[in-house]
This record gives structure tokens, C-alpha cells and sequence, in this order.
């Protein structure tokens, strides 16, 4: 008879997660999406199962700019860490938030910018959560403008000012990518955990830094740039290969 043990490890070529197999790829068939694989193996071993690969033990979250409602809209899961509006909210898949006060002046700012789209067409407005950007992506012309007005309003209405790619965002105090990062690391399930941040916007830089304060690393993805990324991929299609095969769930 084999000796009793009270840990066992089970080889599985798959992303389990929450004992539930998500992809099993390298069986040759879907049959296994879906299998609840602890139950399984609790049946077979007749002790309690706890099952735990790269999925649950390598955390994934997502810090944007864009609020946070709309990126859970976009990806369609519940199993991310979610920071909104440049770290001004968080929200978790166990149902923790966390979010600052909305600015009480963005209301005034939103109505002193309704003539720049009229000005300027193909400038965009966009009202969100905790901030206002204005976008000049499609209407380059209009920058010199754009940033004369993101300075004026920012300093009359106490807001910050946060330029990005072909954009000037007005946002409450108090947070940002970097922060976000901070607040995440800090509790669990990322607690204990060493942080490597992907992006590709100025914006990021906070990120890359806070990464770096916590003994990770900043990856930019684009091209080449001052920046506080201790590494680089040449572009998003690149950046997701690497992530398939950092995390071995595809």
C-alpha cells in the first residue's frame, strides 16, 4: 500500500479555476470545459480538495482610463480586478469596491466644452464616472485648442489634468494608474505578490513605476520611448502572445 499523504500534486494540462476546467486544449477535445475537476478528484482521493494552478495563483487585472462599468462590459468576466477611471475605482470579482467622490464641478466643465465638437468636428467629448476627456484623435488640427482649455478649466474647476494619446482628460484628485496598482498589490488576493504592469499610453508610466517600487517591472508595448518600462514588446499582437504563454492558459 501506498503511504497516506496529506498534499498531493495532480499533473493537468489545462487553466482550472475555482476547480472548474476552463480550457483543456491538449486533450484533443471541448468535453472537459466545464469539468469540475475538485470534485473529482475529492471523489477519488475520499479527502478534501483544494485545486490551484496558474489561473487562481497568477493574478490578472485590468487599470484603465475608461470607467469600470464599461470595461467589465467589454471583457465579459467576472474573475478580474477591475480599476476604472485612470484608479479613481476598483472593483473586485468578491464584490469589494472602492471608489473616490465625484467631482461636484464636472457638470459646469461638461457645458463650457459643448462648442468644441461644433469648432472643431471630430473632436469628441466624453462624460464619464469621475473625469471628462476631450479627444482630438480625428481632428489633430484642434490640440492647441483642446489644451487651452483642459489648463484653464482644470485650474478653475480643481481638477487634474492628465494628458494621454490624442487626449486631455480633466479627473478628480487622488488616484491614479500607479496608485491603483498600489491598492491592488495591497490586499488580497494579489497580496504577496510581485507585479509586472503592461501598457502602452503615457498614462501608464505611474504603473510602470509603481511596479518597479514593488520590486516588478513595467512592460511598454509600442514603440520605443523614454520610459520608467523596464521592458518592451513591439506591439499588441506580440503583447497578447506573451501573455498566452506567460500564463499557459491557451
Amino acid at each position: 500500500d501506498l503511504p497516506s499523504y496529506e498534499r498531493v500534486a495532480v499533473g493537468f494540462p489545462g487553466m482550472v479555476r475555482g476547480g472548474i476546467v476552463r480550457t483543456a486544449p491538449n486533450l484533443g477535445h471541448d468535453g472537459w470545459t466545464g469539468y469540475d475537476l475538485a470534485a473529482a478528484l475529492q471523489r477519488e482521493l475520499r479527502h478534501p480538495v483544494r485545486v490551484a494552478n496558474d489561473a487562481d495563483v497568477h493574478g490578472l487585472a485590468v487599470i484603465s482610463g475608461r470607467a469600470a462599468d464599461e470595461i467589465a462590459f467589454y471583457i465579459g468576466s467576472s474573475d478580474l480586478i477591475i480599476a476604472g477611471s485612470h484608479g479613481l475605482e476598483i472593483a473586485w470579482p468578491d464584490g469589494r469596491s472602492w471608489k473616490l467622490a465625484r467631482p461636484a464641478t464636472l457638470d459646469g466643465v461638461l457645458s463650457e466644452l459643448q462648442d468644441l465638437p461644433q469648432l472643431f468636428p471630430g473632436v469628441l467629448v466624453e462624460y464619464k464616472p469621475f473625469g471628462i476627456a476631450i479627444h482630438y484623435r480625428q481632428a489633430p488640427e484642434a490640440q492647441e485648442e483642446c489644451r487651452r482649455r483642459a489648463i484653464d478649466l482644470s485650474q478653475r474647476a480643481n481638477l487634474r489634468l492628465q494628458p494621454g494619446k490624442m487626449v486631455f482628460e480633466l479627473k478628480a484628485h487622488g488616484a491614479d494608474k500607479g496608485s491603483a496598482l498600489d491598492r491592488i498589490m495591497s490586499a488580497p488576493p494579489m497580496l504577496g505578490y510581485t507585479p509586472l504592469f503592461l501598457g502602452d499610453d503615457d498614462t501608464d508610466e505611474a504603473g510602470f513605476s509603481a511596479a518597479a517600487r514593488m520590486g516588478g517591472a513595467g512592460i511598454l508595448v509600442g514603440p520605443p520611448r523614454r520610459t520608467a518600462a523596464a521592458y518592451a514588446l513591439p506591439d499588441v499582437e506580440a503583447a497578447i502572445s506573451w501573455l498566452k504563454t506567460a500564463d499557459h492558459t491557451q
